[in-house]
């Protein structure tokens, strides 16, 4: 019995910490498209975070979409 007593004092002062299950990410994705509509593929898109300056560039595929998947949260220039 004291031995399950010292077991359930030191769990209240020692709590096991939860590991993280996983980071928040955000994405922007979109279409690029003539006046007419039509898809414009191989444009490139860059994105640039207002905070860090940081930029990220790619090419539209064959639809003209483009996707920039697990960005952090923040504000971003297109």
């Amino acid at each position: 019995m004291c031995f399950l007593a010292v077991i359930s004092v030191w769990a209240l002062f020692h709590p096991m910490h939860a590991k993280a299950q996983g980071e928040t990410t955000s994405a922007i994705a979109g279409q690029v498209s003539d006046e007419s509509g039509g898809a414009i593929p191989n444009a490139r898109v860059t994105i640039t975070s207002n905070e860090t300056g940081l930029k990220r560039s790619m090419l539209t595929d064959h639809t003209g979409r483009f996707q920039f998947p697990q960005l952090a949260p923040a504000s971003y220039t297109v």
